[in-house]
């Protein structure tokens, strides 16, 4: 439920235990600071807020949260938030132990998840219950049963076992006594259990469908691909049943005919982050072959809808492309060319891609330090991107997807930037950056708009680290704005170029520090505007 400006006192946003979880989740901590460059993130190995939630029977909610998050890419520490669902599930209270496992489906999206979560269970305290009860059997049951068989066969073959815990899927089928409910889930499991040949003689000519066939044959490709000496009919499986880079022996991880096969369907944004790295292996040197593939997926609008690539992935690809080489942070050291036609073919992407952006439907007012340091400051988290590029883009975005805006400057004054839809990128970093640079004072835009009436959802502060404000706090002049305007306005402020600040009142929901910004930083701005976060 939305907290009100009129709700609270001192038109603060008391931060619940549920909105600290949130933070904990997508962030890594309880506090207010995103880190884009996340080897900068503060380890934190516990939670108080998950004590409070289970000690005051609030757990249910806590599953609420894991159910809408779905551990997915966003999720900074997987295994920590893997930790907490493991609490859940094994607590004392039935009801909370019965909220868990009916999300299990939901929670554990993958093969890893669940082998994580299995071993995280056995070697959870037996204080709290061991063994497999009914509810964890039943649950894991499901998890098989509801799957597609040859998407389970594709997810179970993706990721056998974990080394370190030494559990796999044979372990969770004879623990959970698993039954298929179709025929095709039943050869997957035979398969998990007892091998090939048995998963091959499990139905006789008589007996087969089109689902066992596909699932046959789609285990037969697996365990063709791990053993093949054949470049060439490696490379033909791979694109016949759409097989991983996990699914192949690691001697033809470096083949380019195995990878002509695995652009067609890798994942885009897998694809792109790599480029570097895959025509130094020697792919992309013409304009034939899975260069043309690759460019046909991004000019592809359905590709680029169902591959939910924001502008922000397309830019971080192109820069990173253009270097020619590996950037500092990365253990193994190359160079490349790049191909002329993929990179024209991002910076098209890279504005179609804006379409499929979600509106946030709130009224923004962003504030732009417009200093010259802007356009030389990197941004920690994406290498090769500068601090003009970046909040360029993202200014972009805003002119390109809502409707009530503002687009200011901090400059004498703060100025108005007449940024267009139409504009480019090189345009519109130009467009900001001709305007003469001003003392960046990060209270100001919520002092400025109170002044003058403006009415705004969420004030969203540019800078590369320049945070510091005058007599006022950005804490204390947010709390004014709010209770001048009786608006329930949030303030977040992204220093593109920083290793970490303190701006936002960490007991306040409403506000947010950015410090660096990475692929993942559009998506956890657009969750704290929409009140996700």
């Amino acid at each position: 439920m939305a907290t009100h400006c009129t709700d609270v006192v001192d038109y603060r946003w008391p931060m619940t235990d549920i909105d600290r979880m949130r933070r904990f989740f997508y962030l890594g901590c309880e506090s207010g600071t995103f880190y884009g460059d996340t080897q900068r993130q503060p380890s934190a190995s516990r939670t108080d807020s998950l004590e409070k939630l289970l000690l005051t029977d609030r757990g249910e909610e806590l599953i609420a949260v894991l159910s809408e998050t779905g551990l997915n890419h966003l999720i900074l520490k997987r295994d920590l938030a893997l930790s907490v669902y493991v609490q859940c599930a094994r607590h004392p209270s039935t009801a909370l132990r019965q909220a868990s496992y009916s999300q299990f489906d939901n929670i554990i999206k993958n093969s890893q998840d669940l082998l994580h979560f299995v071993a995280l269970v056995d070697s959870y305290d037996p204080s709290h219950g061991t063994g497999w009860g009914r509810g964890l059997r039943r649950a894991v049951t499901n998890w098989f049963n509801n799957k597609d068989p040859v998407h389970l066969a594709r997810l179970t073959t993706q990721q056998r076992r974990i080394m370190k815990k030494r559990w796999d899927h044979r372990d969770v089928l004879r623990l959970a006594h698993v039954k298929p409910k179709k025929n095709g889930t039943a050869v997957v499991l035979k398969y998990l259990v007892k091998g090939i040949a048995e998963a091959k003689s499990a139905y006789s000519e008589d007996e087969l469908n089109d689902e066992i066939k596909e699932v046959k044959a789609f285990l037969e490709a697996v365990e063709e691909v791990g053993k093949s000496e054949d470049e060439q009919r490696v490379a033909a499986l791979v694109g016949e049943h759409k097989l991983l880079l996990e699914h192949v022996n690691s001697r033809w991880h470096k083949s380019k005919e195995v990878w002509s096969m695995l652009v067609q369907h890798l994942p885009l944004k897998d694809i792109i982050l790599s480029l570097g790295r895959l025509t130094h292996q020697g792919l992309f040197a013409s304009d034939d072959g899975e260069t043309s593939t690759l460019c046909d997926r991004l000019n592809s609008d359905e590709e680029l809808r169902a591959a939910q690539l924001h502008p922000y992935d397309l830019l971080q690809a192109m820069k990173s492309y253009r270097a020619k080489k590996s950037s500092r942070g990365d253990k193994v050291k190359f160079k490349w060319s790049p191909n002329k036609t993929i990179v024209e073919t991002l910076d098209k992407a890279l504005l179609m891609s804006f379409k499929f952006i979600q509106p946030t439907a709130k009224k923004l007012l962003l504030a732009i330090d417009v200093s010259s340091s802007m356009k030389l400051s990197g941004v920690n988290g994406s290498p090769g991107v500068t601090a003009m590029e970046a909040v360029a883009l993202l200014t972009m975005q805003v002119v390109r997807t809502e409707k009530e805006f503002r687009i200011m400057a901090f400059s004498k004054n703060l100025e108005n930037i007449d940024v267009t839809s139409e504009m480019t990128l090189e345009e519109t970093r130009a467009k900001i950056g001709e305007l003469p640079m001003g003392n960046t004072n990060v209270s100001y835009p919520l002092k400025w708009a109170l002044e003058n009436k403006v009415p705004a959802d969420i004030f969203m502060i540019f800078t590369d680290c320049e945070t510091s404000f005058e007599e006022t706090s950005p804490s204390q002049a947010l709390r004014e704005y709010r209770k001048g305007m009786n608006l329930d306005a949030k303030l977040v402020v992204i220093a593109l170029a920083s290793n970490g600040f303190e701006v936002a009142d960490p007991g306040d929901s409403g506000m947010l520090d950015i410090a660096g910004f990475n692929t993942n930083g559009p998506e956890i701005l657009r969750k704290f505007a929409t009140g996700e976060l």
